[in-house]
């Protein structure tokens, strides 16, 4: 193992590193969980310091990294395949894992730093995913708009929620590691709330105009 993964650091591991873990994690998939975790406990952060100190091109290969893992722990240099519906979990989290790969060379491609530009501004739609819900919620429960305090109490438990999903807190990293459920499910709310936006917005402004008309009556 290199030097820099005995390193610590208590800032928070960028988007690269987060990543990087992800993949090297599902080349240990077939071991024990807890043992998982302990070969790369510690792993995104030290990893963030090497992305700040030397950029992302000294992540190197995540399949090498798990075989160095793998052989240093005692065990087969890769994943056994098994028979039955383990190939076919593993090819889908494979092809989730490419996809997302993919979109970031396609951002690494153009000049500047764009996937950083569109990093910064994650936040930003963890929000949005939460007042997507929160709309949709509301044409569930009636065709009218209603902004009183419990809904926007409402509205506030979503915001939390959408936020820690994009923080990967409350188990949602571990979880999203070893579940392709929770993979597929994290996609689908993502494209859901991705495609019901306009519809969204288009309720809130005849709300907003309805409101404006209301007040001239």
């Amino acid at each position: 193992m290199t030097d820099h993964l005995t390193v610590r650091t208590e800032r928070l591991a960028p988007t690269e590193a987060r990543d990087f873990v992800d993949a090297v994690r599902g080349h240990l998939a077939d071991l024990d969980r807890d043992e998982q975790q302990e070969l790369t406990a510690g792993l995104e952060a030290d990893l963030a310091e090497v992305v700040a100190e030397r950029g992302t091109d000294a992540l190197g290969d995540p399949v090498a990294y798990a075989r160095e893992l793998r052989i240093a722990a005692g065990h087969a240099p890769k994943m056994a395949e098994r028979p039955g519906g383990r190939g076919v979990r593993q090819a889908l989290l494979d092809a989730i894992d490419s996809t997302h790969a993919g979109w970031d060379r396609l951002l690494d491609s153009f000049p500047g730093d764009l996937r950083g530009f569109v990093a910064a501004f994650q936040p930003v739609w963890w929000v949005l995913r939460a007042f997507v819900a929160w709309m949709v919620v509301q044409d569930l429960r009636a065709p009218s708009l209603i902004v009183d305090a419990p809904h926007l109490v409402v509205l506030g438990a979503l915001v939390v929620v959408s936020v820690a999903l994009g923080l990967r807190r409350w188990g949602v990293d571990r979880l999203l590691t070893t579940s392709l459920a929770a993979r597929l499910l994290l996609v689908a709310l993502n494209v859901f709330a991705l495609t019901m936006t306009p519809g969204a917005f288009d309720r809130l402004e005849w709300y907003v105009a309805g409101a404006h008309a209301w007040q001239y009556c």
